[in-house]
């Protein structure tokens, strides 16, 4: 199909995100990941929030896309998320969101109409409960004067004030049901508040032995420090620093000291609609634009909307981060239909230079909409070639879309619904490993994909998860369907199993897998078992099927002075050959 084609086909699409929303009375709540590893994620967010074991959470990375995973163990303030696709990690920081049932939030609420229980023992209106815990008249806890005692009997048995404590006065007199608890509190400026700092440190580690071979271990230690309103003036310096000892893409060992993140930004806030940030850091408002060395702007004005502009170097996503080669310039503007941002649409311009000659104009279109249980996003990269381009020549091209519809029912059900479009552009910049011109002009990749998942009872989930796709040669499907039973036979332990199967170019696959664990408080762990057999196409009869077996041990540990340990083992062995890793992360929150 034409390029161009495909380019208006899925504007039509994006544009069309909107249409056909239901009704159904969620409340979405958006969390950060605080730190992770390769089983799960712990989050910001806990049962303060309304989170439930069990919880459907969404991440969307920087790079596109939505991953879904688990709540399976909740703190006050903090929740632990097991990830459903074993490839993905989610670096520190990412966004997530989950649906909360607003009923579940509102069984949490008082009830102002309700009547006073009179048997309640914490109730201060009750003249024989406890309320203040020492059991209502200071003597003896019960609730009864003793013998002998001076009792002053009280006409109105509403009364129950001491006779010398001073008259209650109400403060909320000009409270009315249905306002906000704290409409009338003013909030805390940044010059009134003390400055603050957290972060974390880290180490990581996964030796490899691939056919007697370790090239593909590695080492990395870092730290990630977020100081906030040190000038008291509200603002955030972020540092993330980290060096990596690894087989480098040149096959060569190496070291690096990677620089992340070195910022500081203003404002974006209630009291500051404009914000600002310089040093190294992810855009803010439109982080499809990538890691840039220089200054972002951007505005709120007073219905919402935001627009901005951004200028700097882009650093090269190779081993070392080198930057200086590739200048950027950028705008955007960001259109939301209601406070609540449950629809915004945002459009974006990217022009870079690479060592001084002009390279790529891209327009980013991205669209949200939320409305009751439904979920729409679509994010579209297209490419301007201007004439001055050898491969791709002048025009329109999509180079990169994502589509998605998110639906969630009552019960704990839902389906995910996912269009994906790849492609290269041509670049001057070295963000790819080298490519031929034919690859540039014609390899790509289409894919759709349908998850699944429905819940029978606080126990038993059944899920599916279907893909096909088609590439620049061929076409292919894979598909799997499985089962997870939570709490059986005890409290807190896990199983799945999973059969799979995939039809590609090369090989076909079938399979199972088997997965078991359990979450304690302070600690889990998760044992994983998969067997599958590759049918390699256009093989002689007698070496075309292949049986591999995987098996994966892990353990997390949480303690109660912020440190965090994780290690796992996994060995593979693949017809004759048999290949294992061993990793760990270690993790010091402050």
């Amino acid at each position: 199909m034409n390029a161009r084609i495909k380019t208006w086909i899925a504007m039509t699409l994006f544009l069309a995100v909107p249409i056909g929303a239901g009704e159904d009375d969620f409340e979405r709540i958006v969390l950060r990941v605080v730190s992770s590893d390769p089983t799960g994620a712990a989050v910001d967010r806990g049962s303060r929030d309304g989170l439930e074991v069990g919880d459907t959470v969404e991440f969307f990375p920087r790079q596109g896309g939505v991953f879904r995973g688990s709540v399976s163990d909740v703190k006050d303030r903090t929740a632990f998320v097991r990830i459903d696709d074993p490839k993905f990690q989610p670096d520190a920081g990412t966004r997530g969101e989950v649906l909360i049932p607003r009923a579940r939030l509102a069984a949490d609420e008082p009830d102002p109409d309700a009547p006073d229980d009179p048997d309640d023992p914490d109730d201060p209106d009750n003249p024989d409960g406890a309320g203040d815990g020492s059991g209502g008249d200071g003597a003896g806890g019960t609730g009864k004067p003793t013998e002998g005692e001076d009792v002053e009997v009280i006409e109105d048995p509403d009364d129950v004030r001491a006779k010398d404590h001073p008259d209650w006065k109400n403060k909320d007199e000009n409270y009315k049901k249905g306002k906000p608890l704290l409409a009338e509190v003013r909030p805390v400026r940044p010059n009134a508040r003390d400055p603050k700092y957290s972060g974390r440190a880290y180490a990581i580690g996964a030796i490899t032995s691939i056919d007697s071979e370790f090239d593909a271990s590695l080492f990395r230690i870092g730290t990630d420090i977020l100081l906030e309103n040190l000038f008291k003036r509200g603002g955030r310096i972020r540092f993330n620093t980290e060096m990596n000892f690894r087989t480098e893409t040149s096959d060569q060992f190496g070291v690096d000291l990677l620089v992340r993140r070195a910022s500081y930004a203003v404002g974006g806030t209630r009291f500051e609609p404009v914000r600002w940030e310089a040093g190294r850091f992810l855009h803010h408002a439109v982080p499809e634009f990538g890691v840039i060395d220089g200054f972002e702007w951007s505005k709120r004005n007073a219905k919402g909307h935001r627009f901005g502009a951004s200028i700097g170097f882009l650093p090269t996503p190779t081993d070392d981060f080198d930057t200086l080669e590739d200048f950027s310039f950028s705008v955007f503007y960001r259109w939301i239909a209601d406070l609540e941002e449950n629809f915004s649409a945002t459009i974006g311009f990217q022009k870079t230079w690479h060592n001084g000659e002009p390279d790529r104009d891209l327009i980013l279109l991205k669209s949200h909409y939320h409305r009751g249980a439904w979920d729409l996003h679509g994010t579209l990269w297209i490419d301007l070639y201007t004439g001055g381009d050898d491969i791709k020549g002048s025009g329109l091209e999509l180079t990169q879309a994502i589509l998605q519809a998110r639906r969630r029912w009552d019960n704990g059900s839902g389906v995910n619904i996912t269009f994906l479009h790849l492609a290269f552009p041509e670049l001057l910049r070295n963000e790819f490993l080298p490519l031929l011109a034919a690859e540039i002009d014609a390899n790509r990749l289409d894919r759709l994909s349908v998850e699944f998942w429905w819940d029978f009872n606080d126990r038993m989930r059944a899920h599916t998860h279907g893909r096909i796709w088609d590439d620049e040669d061929q076409a292919g499907g894979a598909g799997e369907f499985g089962f997870e039973i939570r709490d059986f036979p005890f409290r807190r332990l896990r199983g799945d199993i999973t059969a799979f199967a995939t039809a590609g170019q090369f090989e076909d696959t079938f399979g199972f897998r088997v997965t078991f664990g359990r979450q304690g408080v302070r600690a889990r762990w998760d044992v994983l078992y998969e067997v599958a057999n590759h049918h390699l196409l256009d093989f002689p009869p007698d070496v075309d099927d292949l049986i591999q077996h995987r098996v994966r041990f892990s353990t997390q540990f949480y303690f109660e002075s912020r440190w965090d340990l994780s290690s796992y083992v996994e060995v593979v062995s693949y017809d004759t050959e048999i290949n294992w890793t061993l990793g760990f992360t270690v993790q010091r929150r402050f």
